[in-house]
């Protein structure tokens, strides 16, 4: 049998019989997997892994290709394999299995292994997903390879083995010439030996380096051991203490009183009366300019209150508004919350708990025993987890105090749940308190504000700056000297923020801005603590102490004095596990102040250190992964976490950060299918111009590359965009072109997709219903065969419309229901809330109101949650229609005003003409029979314009009917044989069986009126 040996370590090495093989990168690549997996994979995992953007057929013949290569290089025995699994063979001499072993065993004999990082040099374009396993994994080995070489260093050290330390930190510091513990090693060793002068040396190396990347002077610690060695203070060739070597000394800092907290006598009165109303839930309402003491006024508050209160505070930053839940989540997840709600017995039931658990992992760790939960529909999921944290709010003790602090940074998600909260705790003691600045609310925001005080549950508290007699008694009782206070008063205007912050530095000239301010305090911190804040900055909003230590790389000694150090000067605060900064404002000024290569190695750092925490839900994270990587120049992982953040959001519902985190991620780096992406979710937002303007920028880039595969895909996407503006025509031959492309590849979801869109289109167009339900029965077939649920949504609800353009009404409603059904079980939102419109406009046409409210107020629902806004269009014409079948004439035209509006903004020329049509109906309805047939003939005229048949007849009768109720029988005769002439020969059987109607009431109207 051969020998294999594989070198991982560094450039990959393999080789046969100690022969040099040479393998393609892909090869080398399920290599160093399987070397570093160990257990074997599986053969799917794999595929997905390394090829994940070739179909299925395609990825199999390039692994099989790929093992038949490693075989005919190394041997059959160097690949174990099953039918499902794959492993490297045991017998192979790993260099990563040999280096693993003397990390535990013979940590000596690490650094002759450790090579360079893991595969150096390969890297996979076409395979993100291995792209970033290979990232992440090569970041853990050079940490336990450096703890490992750590710890052999301090051994010597402590041994007084001098020369091994010099041997093995120089090494060190190859590896990561950033480590400043391992200069401080070399600089000892070295005056230790009695080569002071390369001692020194070793200092300006160390300066050098930390000037060029990262703009800092050598620690505190560092400088002292150099003042140490030019004394001539250390013994030679004696162990040191490591206290000798660890002392240093830095500037005091006192801790800082609180500052005297003034006037806002009725404003806490106003907070006492909402609190004294809360028997069910309460807003008050904090507003008012940056720094006038929104923040301070909740705090103060809290602190005059009696025990009893339980309070839950929500930081909302701006750096996190884009990431779904994460104010909520995040107090959740504390220790108080997550004893309160999974502390066994918990009043919550396990239902609800297993639900919260989906978000707060640490739950289940709590109470392993909650049951798994399902999978549901996409509105369900979005309901389950709202009612889940409402769940959550009954474990706490009333009454319940919820702060949220700058609720104009606040999330969609978050802000929604807060209304749906605000209705659903009707049975609880909740007082919310929320700071605002109006300026900067988001659009979704004060819509909630305005629904807060029509239901009468809004308290507004304005803030206004301090009036100049009560900023005169803040600065005496912060001793600012009385003839610097005029001036002070009249540069901060009385904010109590600048009053405040002036007082401080009271040596500085007078700053301009806010940040000005927090510069100044910023700098009299200490060294160590200015770099705990650096990093403080980068992790922001909030940090666990062991990720504050690891990012700033400093030990935890040093982490813990610059903590205490920006605690005392409220730089920082403290809660149960966490830290935060005091005011946003303060990491902002941190950040900026510094250098561009300090900050992006910082966010480099930050960014490996979060994906290793929370490798099981990267997901989760991905929007802060996104600036970390963003920040540090590395915009090819930015792009592939804008992608995940954007998959994420759209999980959430959260459909306007989706958007947002699409455009970021071709932003970074564009490619075709980052563009087709951004299309689809501006489709989504009914931006159908920009989505095709994507589309077709889209399909330039595939057509170029002769990737058929996705040209197809694209042409199918601008086909799609055409159906919400009734244009069939431009969607037929898009589809055509898209089945064109299909010639060149096989994909059963595309060639159903293909048929689905064919049928439609021609539908749409006019043309024979049975050539549209061939296209629709050959679909069907298809999807049904491949198990595609999504496109069998969408053929029952294409077949459901044929049915009711045919007149069968009762099955088409039951074919609509069974779209639904279907819709759901895809999670296809969008074509759920499709279905559910349609249902209730058959089940108008058939006389059924309840069942017809009950749908589009589903419908309705839906397009909201979900931020939808191309089929709003459709949704108020069908809430209209109802309306019209009620009688209710006012409340019908509102709908098709709103309509109009919406139809009007996607350039719908078909569906403008149906609500013209409709608020004729309505005016006739409503007695105004002139106004009806201006709007009807007005409808007419535009329709006849348009290649819509159905429209046009439908026009035709309603003329035909309005001008028989005005007793213009000839007129509506026209109308009458324009549109049997058109029916004669079709399969209209809906329109056949009204115009029968009609021509009926022609034939008994027996008294001519002149025209």
């Amino acid at each position: 049998m051969s020998e294999t040996a594989l070198l991982v370590l560094g450039a990959p090495v393999v080789c046969r019989d100690d022969q040099p093989v040479s393998l393609p990168t892909k090869a080398l690549a399920l290599l160093g997997y399987l070397a570093v997996q160990r257990a074997p994979q599986r053969r799917e995992h794999l595929l997905a892994l390394l090829w994940p953007d070739s179909p299925d057929d395609a990825a199999r013949k390039n692994g099989r290709n790929t093992l038949w290569a490693i075989r005919r290089a190394l041997g059959a025995e160097s690949i174990q394999t099953t039918e499902d699994l794959v492993s490297l063979s045991p017998a192979t001499d790993v260099d990563l299995w040999r280096w693993e072993a003397a990390v535990l065993d013979d940590p000596a004999a690490v650094l002759s292994l450790y090579r360079g990082v893991l595969l150096e040099g390969v890297q996979l374009n076409d395979a993100p997903d291995f792209d970033l396993w290979l990232m992440l994994e090569r970041e853990r080995l050079a940490q336990s390879h450096m703890r490992a070489l750590s710890a052999v260093i301090s051994a010597y050290r402590q041994s007084g083995r001098w020369e091994d330390v010099i041997a093995w930190a120089g090494r060190a510091v190859q590896l990561d010439p950033l480590q400043e513990p391992l200069y401080r090693a070399l600089m000892e060793a070295h005056a230790r030996l009695g080569n002071r002068t390369e001692a020194l040396r070793q200092y300006e190396l160390l300066q050098t380096v930390l000037e060029r990347e990262l703009d800092v002077d050598p620690l505190p610690e560092t400088t002292a051991l150099l003042e140490q060695i030019r004394a001539g203070e250390l013994p030679l060739a004696t162990v040191a203490q490591a206290a000798a070597v660890a002392a240093r000394a830095h500037p005091h800092v006192m801790p800082k009183a609180k500052t005297p907290f003034i006037g806002r006598a009725a404003a806490l009165v106003q907070l006492d009366a909402a609190l004294a109303a809360a028997q069910g839930p309460q807003v008050a309402l904090i507003s008012g300019e940056i720094g006038v003491g929104k923040s301070r006024l909740w705090s103060e508050w809290l602190e005059r209150q009696a025990a009893g209160l339980t309070v839950l505070t929500l930081r909302c930053l701006q750096s996190t508004q884009s990431l779904p839940l994460a104010p909520l989540l995040d107090v959740l997840s504390g220790d108080f919350c997550l004893r309160s709600l999974f502390a066994a017995p918990s009043i919550v039931p396990q239902v609800w708990l297993a639900e919260l658990a989906r978000l707060l992992p640490e739950g289940r760790m709590l109470l392993p025993t909650l049951p798994p939960t399902t999978q549901l529909p996409a509105d369900e999921e979005r309901r389950r987890t709202f009612e889940a944290l409402v769940q959550a709010f009954h474990a706490l003790d009333a009454p319940i105090v919820l702060i949220v602090d700058d609720l104009h940074w606040i999330d969609a998600a978050t802000c929604a749940w807060l209304d749906y909260a605000t209705q659903r705790l009707t049975d609880r003691e909740l007082l919310l308190i929320a700071t605002y600045r109006a300026e900067e609310a988001p659009a979704y925001l004060p819509p909630i504000i305005a629904s807060w005080s029509r239901r009468g549950i809004l308290r507004r508290i304005p803030l206004s700056r301090l009036e100049p007699a009560e900023a005169e008694q803040l600065l005496e009782q912060l001793a600012v000297p009385s003839d610097l206070i005029s001036q002070v008063i009249e540069q901060s205007g009385g904010n109590p923020l600048f009053l405040v912050e002036w007082s401080r530095t009271p040596d500085a000239s007078i700053p301009p801005v806010l940040a000005d301010l927090i510069a100044a305090r910023l700098a009299h911190l200490p060294a160590e603590a200015q770099q705990v804040a650096q990093a403080a900055a980068v992790l922001n909003p909030d940090f666990a102490l062991e990720t504050l230590r690891r990012t700033s790389g400093r030990s935890e000694e040093e982490v813990l004095d610059g903590l205490d150090a920006l605690l005392s000067a409220n730089i920082l605060a403290e809660s149960s596990d966490s830290y935060t900064f005091v005011h946003p404002l303060i990491a902002s000024v941190v950040e900026s102040g510094m250098s561009q290569a300090r900050r992006q190695f910082l966010h480099k750092r930050a960014a490996t250190i979060r994906e290793q925490t929370h490798a099981q839900r990267l997901e989760a994270i991905a929007g802060r992964l996104v600036t970390h990587y963003r920040i540090a120049g590395d915009i090819y992982h930015a792009a592939e976490y804008a992608d995940l953040a954007a998959d994420y959001a759209q999980s959430l519902a959260a459909t306007t950060e989706a958007l947002a985190f699409r455009r970021t991620a071709l932003e970074l780096v564009p490619t075709p299918r980052r563009q087709r992406a951004l299309g689809l979710a501006l489709l989504w937002f009914g931006d159908i111009v920009a989505a095709r303007a994507a589309f077709e920028q889209a399909l330039k880039a595939f057509a170029a590359s002769e990737l058929h595969h996705e040209v197809a895909r694209t042409c199918l996407a601008l086909a799609e965009s055409y159906l919400p503006t009734a244009d069939a025509a431009q969607a037929i031959a898009w589809a055509e072109r898209a089945s064109a492309s299909l010639q060149h590849c096989s994909d059963p979801a595309l060639e159903a997709q293909v048929l689905l869109l064919l049928g439609s289109s021609r539908r749409i167009a006019g043309q024979p219903l049975h050539l549209a339900e061939a296209h629709l029965k050959q679909a069907h077939a298809l999807a049904s065969r491949h198990g595609l649920t999504g496109l069998l949504a969408r053929g029952e609800f294409e077949i459901g419309n044929m049915l009711a353009q045919r007149g069968d009404l009762q099955q088409a409603l039951a074919v609509f229901a069974h779209a639904v059904e279907l819709a759901q079980a895809a999670r296809d939102v969008f074509q759920e809330v499709l279905s559910h419109n349609n249902l209730a406009f058959v089940a108008i046409l058939a006389g059924e109101l309840a069942l017809a409210h009950t749908h589009i107020e589903q419908a309705l629902s839906l397009a909201q949650q979900w931020s939808l806004r191309l089929p709003e269009q459709y949704l108020l014409s069908t809430r209209g229609e109802l309306a019209l079948a009620e009688h209710d004439w006012t409340t019908a035209t509102d709908w098709f005003e709103r309509g109009l509006q919406a139809a009007e903004s996607q350039a719908n020329h078909a569906q403008i003409a149906n609500y013209h049509a409709n608020l004729g109906l309505a005016a006739r309805g409503a007695g105004d029979v002139e106004r009806a047939l201006e709007l009807l003939e007005q409808a007419y005229a535009a329709a006849e314009r348009l290649v819509a048949p159905f429209l046009q007849t439908q026009i035709e009768l309603w003329l035909a009917e309005t001008l028989l109720q005005n007793g213009m029988p000839t007129t509506a005769r026209t109308y009458v044989e324009q549109a049997h002439a058109r029916l004669e020969h079709s399969e209209q059987g809906y329109l056949k069986a009204w115009l029968h109607t009609v021509e009926q009431q022609l034939d008994h109207d027996h008294v001519l009126t002149k025209e």
